[in-house]
């Protein structure tokens, strides 16, 4: 499954008959930011496999008023026409997606689009995840396991990297 273009007024899911559906997002009011301009949410792309954390991280994403999920995928063959299509500011990954290496994936991104930052998430123990991350800069891993508030604290440090 694959949600991109995803408008701040609803987001389309898979509903568990198998059809999909839209659902209203929470309004999402813009700051001022210096200047006097309007801030423009950060972009993101969740890729995980897992459907239920990837709606549940979405629904916490969603809630910040600085950050918005512009896409989701299930698959890593979705991924790069979905970068492509939503161009997010950061993607976050699961590490083993259907069980492929999401991290060939994200080497293979960063080539084609320099400067795009990348949070991995794993249920794996994190010394294994981050030696196979650790040339790929920018770069977060941050374990599934991790409590919500820990989570967005990660993905905030992800984009500021």
């Amino acid at each position: 499954m694959i949600i991109t273009n995803i408008p701040t007024s609803t987001v389309t899911s898979k509903s568990h008959t198998g059809g999909t559906q839209k659902r209203p997002l929470r309004s999402r009011a813009r700051h001022p930011a210096a200047g006097g301009r309007q801030a423009v949410p950060t972009r993101v792309l969740i890729v995980d496999d897992h459907g239920f954390y990837a709606n549940g991280l979405t629904s916490l994403i969603n809630n910040e008023e600085d950050i918005v999920v512009c896409g989701i995928c299930s698959r890593l063959t979705t991924v790069p026409a979905s970068v492509e299509e939503t161009d997010p500011d950061l993607v976050i990954l699961d590490v083993s997606v259907a069980g492929e290496n999401s991290v060939e994936l994200a080497n293979a991104l960063q080539i084609r689009r320099p400067g795009l930052k990348f949070m991995f998430l794993s249920s794996f123990p994190g010394g294994l995840v981050h030696s196979h991350a650790k040339d790929l800069k920018p770069s977060t891993v941050v374990e599934k396991t991790q409590d919500p508030v820990s989570i967005l604290r990660a993905i905030r440090r992800a984009i500021r990297s």
